[in-house]
Parts: structure tokens; sequence; C-alpha cells
């Protein structure tokens, strides 16, 4: 049984006063959505994974965590079993190389198989590959309620293929109409005179298998200066191509995550 309202990294949860399926062993989830002009609808970032890593920022084993759960592809699974999740993904998970099923594959085996809570064990009544559909199911679920656009947009940040963006106004932005406390990763062009957006990463403490509390961010920010913010090739958006899916898709269920939108300060 585990005990009431003990969060990942919470002075509980570190003293391992309940088994690991209570909540995340190696302390809290990060949502790590990209920016790719390339990849994706013109108007969201798409995910790159849901990562466990520690209360500290540490991450996990690189290579996975579990050698008996690993899985070179995991689209037929899914299909099977929630073929409305699979057109999301298409959607919103995409691989900028098209090879999405050995994208998804990877996300599994290398972060997936670390998530304490979704091992086979911590269902009531486990059923094949109910944690490969749980994993994906919640990163979708996170992904999808946490589209940080218009709250840059609010603040006159938008795409754009010239104007450069303060990381501090990029942060700021997101937290003040959100509150949520978000990491952001850049990457050099191809000169290294500029930084690109590439990355936004998301916190969460996490008990049982789907309960995600935001927390603060707990790694390092590598924008080091004013980056770019580049719009995307695709004249598509989120919501067309939504629509467009639905097409091919049954009826979309509710995801089984619950979050808590709480103050984004550490836990």
């Amino acid at each position: 049984m585990c005990p009431q309202n003990v969060l990942s990294c919470s002075t509980e949860a570190l003293a391992k006063k309940a088994d690991t399926c209570c909540y995340e062993q190696y302390g809290v989830h990060v949502l790590t959505q990209q920016w790719n002009k390339d990849v994706g609808p013109a108007d969201m970032f798409t995910l790159h994974g849901l990562w466990p890593s520690a209360c500290k920022g540490k991450s996990p084993p690189t290579f996975g965590c579990d050698n008996s759960r690993r899985k070179k592809k995991v689209k037929s699974i899914l299909q099977a079993a929630k073929p409305e999740l699979v057109a999301d993904m298409l959607i919103y998970w995409p691989a900028s190389d098209n090879r999405h099923d050995e994208f998804w594959g990877k996300e599994w085996t290398r972060h997936g198989t670390c998530a304490t809570t979704l091992d086979p064990k911590c269902f009531k009544s486990y059923t094949q590959n109910e944690d490969i559909v749980e994993y994906f199911s919640n990163a979708i679920k996170l992904h999808k309620s946490h589209n940080y656009i218009p709250a840059l947009a609010s603040k006159g940040i938008v795409p754009d293929d010239t104007a450069l963006v303060d990381p501090k106004d990029f942060k700021d932005a997101i937290k003040t109409k959100l509150n949520i406390d978000v990491e952001i990763s850049c990457t050099q062009s191809a000169d290294g005179t500029e930084e690109i957006l590439n990355e936004v990463r998301t916190y969460f403490n996490v008990k049982l298998t789907s309960d995600y509390t935001l927390t603060a961010a707990k790694g390092r920010n590598s924008c080091t200066k004013p980056f770019k913010f580049p719009k995307k090739k695709s004249a598509s958006s989120s919501s067309t191509s939504a629509s467009a899916s639905s097409t091919t898709s049954s009826a979309s269920t509710s995801s089984s995550v619950s979050t808590t939108s709480v103050q984004a300060t550490s836990a």
C-alpha cells in the first residue's frame, strides 16, 4: 500500500519509505520537447521523449534499465492497443528521418524501461505490453497539455528566421503565463556563430503509473546568449494535422495521466 501524498524527490521518498511502484525511484520525469524546423506542425514543438532523471538531474543508465523489456519497434504493439495513440504520435512525436518506429523503440528501451512506476509488477492486473502503452500515452498526454507556443506568443516571442530571443525572456514568458519553470537547450549553427533553440524540458515529480506534478527544472540551460527560434518549413498547424488524422483513427479516448499544476518550486 502506497502512503498518501508522497511524491518522488520528497523526504519520504528519498528515505525509501515505500516501494518504487509508489513513486519514481530516479526522482523525476523530464518531458523533452524539441524544435526542429523540418519536423512537425508549424505551431507546436514535437516530442523527443519522456525521460526518468534523478532529483538533482543525473540520468539513469544510457541504454535502459531492463534488457528483458527492450524493443526495437513498438508501433504494432501500440496500434493493436490504441490506434488513436499512434495517429497522435505520427503528428506530435515524429522522427526527423521518418523512421518513427525505430525512434519510438529507442525511446522506450532507453527511457521507458527506467520508469520504475511502470514496471509490470506495479499494475494491478498486468496485461502484456501494458507498460509500453502507458508510457507512450502518458508522454502524449503531457505533451498536448504543455504547448508553450501561445504563452510565448503572448509576450511577442514567435518563430522568426532573423530575430534573436533572449533566454531569460523565453523562460520568463512561460513562467509568467503558466507558472512553469522550464529548462531550455540550444545547438550551435553550422558556422558556430549562433545558438539555435533545440529543446524545452519540463520536470515532473511522479507517483504511481500516471500521476505527474510539476516541479522546478533541475538541469542547466545550455542557451548562453540570444538565440534563433526559426520558423518551421511546414505550413500545416497542429489543429489541421489533428483534424486530418481523425479520418484514419478511431475516436480518441482520454488518457489516464493526472497532472497537477502546482507552483514550480523544487520538491
